[in-house]
């Protein structure tokens, strides 16, 4: 998933002056899925400069800092050709999911929704949330070939890295089973299910 630490962010640290131990936690926690290659993390310069300064920081986050900052051009051009992201807003704001419905470039009477979710930095203190992507399918094979669908495209676009993901089996009918206990357990979850149609006009499955 596409993390991006947003700007306000950086208000929010110069107005308090500090951060509290969760949120340096915070932090801690989204830039080690960045190394761990979990998450591709994204911020602006100034907010990165920012975070650089923190009292508490560790020194292996200050790397990762250094090593985004250097790279934040291209990252950058990710962020703009990726319309489903997670945005880390300040502690004291709300938890939002805003969805817009988009039409596709390649499939005409196709609509997808581009989902941007804003999580508060609070959040992030739970290292359960920035584990590995849970890519829910009804049978592990799904798995495999929806991810090899999604590495094939990011080559295509040229993106800076591979997608990866924790692959659950669903197990047929019992997918949202699955769905349900890995959104429970705070995963960032993917899942994707086929219609079930034996045709057109049958009753789905």
């Amino acid at each position: 998933m596409l993390i991006y630490l947003d700007a306000s962010l950086n208000e929010y640290i110069q107005s308090k002056g500090t951060l509290d131990y969760k949120e340096i936690n915070a932090i801690e926690n989204i830039f080690i899925s960045h190394k761990n290659r979990n998450h591709l993390v994204i911020a602006g310069r100034k907010c990165l400069e920012t975070l650089m300064r923190l009292d508490g920081i560790s020194t292996l986050t200050k790397r990762q800092i250094e090593i985004i900052d250097h790279d934040i051009t291209t990252l950058l051009g990710v962020s703009n050709n990726v319309s489903t992201k997670i945005v880390v807003k300040p502690s004291n704001t709300s938890f939002m999911r805003n969805s817009v419905s988009a039409k596709s470039d390649i499939l005409d009477s196709y609509r997808y929704e581009n989902t941007i979710f804003e999580v508060p930095l609070i959040q992030f203190s739970n290292p359960e949330l920035l584990e590995k992507t849970r890519l829910v399918a009804e049978h592990l094979d799904d798995c495999y070939f929806y991810e090899f669908i999604g590495n094939e495209f990011s080559e295509l676009k040229t993106f800076p890295f591979r997608i990866s993901f924790d692959r659950q089996h669903g197990g047929g009918n019992d997918t949202y089973r699955i769905f349900e206990e890995k959104i429970l357990n705070q995963n960032i979850v993917f899942s994707l299910v086929d219609s079930d149609k034996r045709d057109n006009k049958a009753e789905l499955g």
